[in-house]
């Protein structure tokens, strides 16, 4: 009875932990203005090429894209991905978030993403709600994170017309809470790493069964360009313990300012 026990308590102890920090990808938008540019908003493009092998289907790359664009004091973020390898076209993403930004390092975002399963005639939006900040620690490190709120809606088959973003006639819908925890260490003036924890990424939200652990490397080669280096790994079960890696992911991408 004993090591149940300890899967319970380290698990609920865990879980209230989980909202109170942040993620390993840094929170699209908040890793313009806060982590990278030190509380100024800039145009950028964040291309990725990436590879995933899960333990559910077979391994695949991706293709994917993300910019942002000030307005105002404030950021329009937006951007896709597409399957490039594997079962190419079958799976497909695309995002829009706004982030009002109230103080240089912090904002409350609101996000629209979209994704497609092409292979099972399924999609899925999601609606966010999130409080985002960085704490600067230093000169050119800190702790950053996110915290709000999301609701999905996921259509099958029979929800005609299935694909469309904004088709809400389904019943399978569902709500959660969304965090992540992360930390942002300096390398040299212009290079850095961030490292963290989650319940979403920069296209899904997930529930409490899934926590993802990511790194990024950001090696800069110039004011406004660096190159990114990602890796991590999803897991799976956290409720009973066992934390079971279902997904590991690597991409190496740039970053244009």
């Amino acid at each position: 009875m004993r090591a149940p026990y300890i899967r319970i308590v380290t698990s609920f102890f865990l879980a209230l932990s989980m909202p109170c920090v942040v993620l390993a990808n840094p929170p699209e938008g908040l890793d313009n203005f806060a982590i990278h540019n030190k509380g100024k908003t800039s145009s950028s493009l964040s291309p990725l090429v990436s590879y995933a092998k899960s333990a559910w289907i077979s391994p695949y790359s991706t293709l994917e894209a993300v910019a942002s664009t000030p307005l105002a004091k404030n950021l329009l973020t937006y951007g896709a991905k597409v399957n490039v390898g594997g079962a190419y076209g079958d799976r497909s993403s695309y995002l829009l978030r706004y982030d009002w930004i109230f103080t240089p390092t912090s904002s409350l975002s609101l996000k629209w993403s979209h994704e497609d399963w092409k292979y099972i005639s399924t999609a899925k939006d999601s609606y966010g709600v999130e409080y985002n900040y960085f704490i600067a620690v230093g000169d050119r490190s800190g702790l950053y994170g996110s915290i709000g709120g999301y609701y999905r809606f996921l259509k099958q088959r029979w929800n005609k017309p299935w694909w469309s973003p904004f088709n809400f006639n389904t019943k399978d819908q569902e709500y959660y809470f969304t965090g992540a925890l992360g930390w942002k260490g300096s390398l040299s003036e212009t290079s850095y790493f961030t490292f963290d924890m989650n319940v979403r990424d920069t296209w899904s939200y997930y529930n409490f069964d899934n926590v993802a652990f990511d790194f990024n490397f950001y090696l800069g080669t110039g004011k406004n360009f660096v190159w990114r280096i990602n890796g991590g790994v999803r897991t799976s079960a956290i409720w009973s313990g066992t934390m079971y890696p279902s997904q590991y992911y690597g991409g190496l991408g740039f970053v244009v300012f």
